[in-house]
């Protein structure tokens, strides 16, 4: 069954609104975006953060099946009530032949996280 747009409906109702930041432009949505605080015992990232400590600022994400956050570059940022985070991981929901929602794990960004090697200049 197709659940998509419920899930989408339901989201704006117990979500936040959120914006993602990409290259061509900025997309905004309403989603669930949650801290993972009290989940602390797993390691969502495979090495340390960019600037080499770890955080423990982790976030999960479920998102609206119209915004695809897979493919999403390194470069996008996710902004949520003024804070700045980034996905660290991101996959689809998918049932009955199509993506009903995404889910993802956000960092939340630290000074110096974004580019701190200057790569994007």
């Amino acid at each position: 069954m197709d659940f998509r747009y419920l899930i989408k409906a339901q989201l704006s109702k117990i979500g936040k609104p959120f914006s993602v930041h990409t290259a061509n432009g900025i997309i905004n949505g309403v989603g669930v975006i949650e801290q993972t605080w009290r989940k602390n015992k797993s390691l969502y990232e495979e090495k340390s953060s960019r600037i080499g400590r770890y955080y423990k600022d982790y976030y999960n994400y479920i998102g609206p099946y119209d915004i695809d956050i897979t493919a999403l570059d390194g470069d996008c940022y996710v902004t949520v009530l003024g804070d700045k985070f980034y996905f660290v991981k991101k996959e689809n929901v998918y049932s009955g032949g199509h993506t009903q929602y995404y889910r993802g794990i956000l960092k939340k960004a630290e000074e110096g996280d974004i580019d701190v090697f200057n790569v994007g200049n």
